[in-house]
């Protein structure tokens, strides 16, 4: 063997005892465990850092509390606090900041879900989303600032910026889109889908709005309904049936009273509509064809 390439092989062995020396464990990146299962903070690999708050593998703090177990934390200041909370993962500067005890929660984005303390199941997409929110539980915010003011209401559903922004204990609500639902606070039931749709709602409950702009002038109890681009507008052709609701809400065209008539009625009605429009038709050509001859008769 060459000088250089025995003086090569004893500096690698060399490197390889320092390396085992200093870090002494099993394999690179494990440090040793402790009775929880974390790693060692007196002790972390050269890939954690930030051993005072948990540990970093690649980038990622891995934090184990006391009592809490799989908490992950991405950022600064996420999941401060935490104690005995337990499968939480904070993305996002003061992500789950107050958080103790609760589990199950995801939040991604600066500040979302910053002052939950016991609440649990939520999922918090976007900055300052479910910032507020201290025990509801089972919410879904998607958007900056959706459900933002959210304190103990559960099983919301807000995707769109500023949706159920103003949502403080109402329940069971679901908004999509810019401003949906801006205001509600107590209702529950609520569904709003489209651009400030249902944006008067402020305590009313089982009020749905389809369509951008769609809802009440104010402020209601309900139930009720509203459907945007429907008032005023001509339906294609004619002869269209007539649509009626049951008492289920569900919408149909069979078995529709036309006028509080029956729908036997209705159905000779709709008959009749339709013979008038053959003799219309019938007319039409009988008068074209009237035409024609005096033309014919004229020119002889």
């Amino acid at each position: 063997m060459k000088m250089t390439q025995l003086v090569k092989v004893c500096m690698m062995v060399a490197m390889v005892a320092i390396v085992f020396a200093v870090y002494p464990s099993s394999s690179y990146g494990q440090g040793t465990s402790s009775t929880n299962g974390a790693m060692d903070p007196a002790n972390p690999p050269v890939s954690y850092y930030n051993a005072a708050k948990g540990y970093a593998i690649a980038g990622a703090i891995v934090l184990d509390e006391p009592g809490g177990t799989t908490n992950v934390a991405l950022s600064e200041e996420a999941l401060a606090s935490n104690t005995t909370g337990s499968a939480n993962t904070a993305s996002g500067y003061a992500t789950l900041y107050r958080n103790t005890t609760a589990f199950n929660n995801t939040a991604s984005g600066a500040y979302a879900l910053s002052n939950s303390t016991g609440g649990n199941a939520n999922t918090a997409s976007g900055a300052y989303a479910l910032n507020t929110n201290t025990a509801g539980y089972g919410n879904v915010a998607s958007g900056y600032t959706a459900l933002y003011s959210n304190l103990g209401g559960n099983s919301n559903v807000a995707s769109g910026v500023n949706a159920l922004y103003y949502n403080t204990t109402g329940s069971s609500n679901t908004a999509s889109g810019y401003d949906a639902l801006y205001v509600n606070t107590t209702g529950s039931y609520n569904a709003a889908s489209g651009v400030n749709t249902c944006t008067n709602v402020v305590n009313g409950s089982n009020i749905t709005c389809i369509g951008a702009g769609a809802g009440p002038p104010s402020d209601i109890p309900g139930p009720a309904t509203y459907i945007a681009g429907i008032y005023g507008a001509a339906t294609r052709g004619s002869g269209n049936p007539l649509v009626c609701i049951d008492s289920t809400g569900l919408l149909g065209t069979s078995g529709c009273a036309s006028l509080g008539k029956s729908d036997a009625q209705s159905a000779l009605i709709q008959q009749q509509q339709e013979q008038i429009q053959v003799l219309q038709k019938q007319n039409a050509e009988f008068q074209q064809r009237l035409a024609r001859l005096e033309s014919l008769i004229e020119k002889k």
